[in-house]
């Protein structure tokens, strides 16, 4: 049986209720989906200084790292830590990246029952707060249908290389860590063992918001 998606629940609720005032949820689902967004850069930017932040230590660049006038000297247990955290980072930025694309599914819904002149000129993105993907829709909906195919088409490797960028760098991460640690540490298990956890479910939720 086919899954039941968030907008044929709200289509079939709207039917049921045809006199429901929707027009006060546009504005929560606009700050809702801003929020969102706002939580996918910051996300991403830690993830990124998780990174690079790895890759000195894996190439043992620094020997220290000082923090408030504080020196941390176990350079191997900072290493450990972050390969946690770049799961982690994949782990929210695929949750949030669902959360993005089951509110914007809502918003899709709602906005076109109560501003259906918006959506029909396709502007419904213009009102919601930037993001890349939004501006991507824009572009690609107002260039010729050449540009517009382009456009379309880049916009999933650039997709793909965000979302799993982090895995190739954490299964890049495991294996130097076992080379640098050996397979008797037992913490490093315990955090492998957390890693995959954390790729794994990120990837079956992302998975399961391709139709919303």
């Amino acid at each position: 049986m086919p899954a039941i998606t968030i907008s044929d629940r709200l289509t079939t609720a709207l039917q049921n209720h045809p006199d429901v005032d929707l027009k006060p949820w546009l504005p929560v689902l606009r700050t809702s989906i801003g929020e969102t967004e706002q939580a996918i850069a910051g996300t991403t930017q830690i993830l990124s200084i998780a990174i690079v932040g790895y890759w000195f230590l894996a190439r043992t660049v620094v020997a220290e790292i000082s923090v408030s006038g504080f020196k941390i000297t176990d350079l191997g247990l900072i290493q450990k830590l972050l390969l946690l955290l770049i799961s982690y980072c994949y782990y929210r930025f695929m949750a949030l990246a669902t959360r993005r694309r089951f509110l914007r599914a809502a918003y899709a819904v709602i906005a076109e029952r109560v501003e259906p002149w918006l959506e029909e000129a396709e502007l419904g993105f213009f009102v919601l707060p930037p993001d890349v993907f939004s501006s991507e829709v824009m572009a690609s909906a107002s260039a010729d249908k050449r540009l517009a195919k382009w456009i379309d088409t880049l916009s999933y490797p650039i997709m793909a290389a965000v979302a799993f960028g982090a895995v190739i760098v954490e299964i890049y991460a495991l294996v130097t860590c076992f080379l640098k640690f050996g397979f008797g540490d037992m913490l490093l298990w315990a955090i492998v063992f957390a890693s995959l956890l954390f790729l794994v479910q990120g990837t079956l939720l992302f998975s399961s918001a391709n139709n919303p």
